[in-house]
């Protein structure tokens, strides 16, 4: 499964999460999150249009996929 999921781009990781979401939906602790996420449209069970949003936007998402990815990876060299 992790490889599946390092070979998706941001745009289609980001399209799963919408389609996961929709069969495990978020408990009422990721509230503040999905205030977040619906302001982007990102929304349980709706297709997630990454080339529709601003430029401003889709770096800022791309930045933060980067980031998210290196402290992942970053955990993994330091968990062993």
């Amino acid at each position: 499964m992790r490889e599946q999921v390092d070979r998706l781009g941001l745009a289609e990781y980001v399209a799963m999460l919408a389609r996961l979401m929709e069969t495990d939906p978020p408990i009422a602790a990721d509230a503040p999150v999905m205030v977040q996420f619906v302001r982007i449209g990102l929304m349980p069970g709706r297709p997630f249009d990454f080339v529709g949003l601003p430029a401003q936007v889709q770096r800022g998402l791309t930045a933060a996929h980067c980031a998210g990815l290196e402290r992942i990876m970053a955990r993994t060299v330091t968990a062993g």
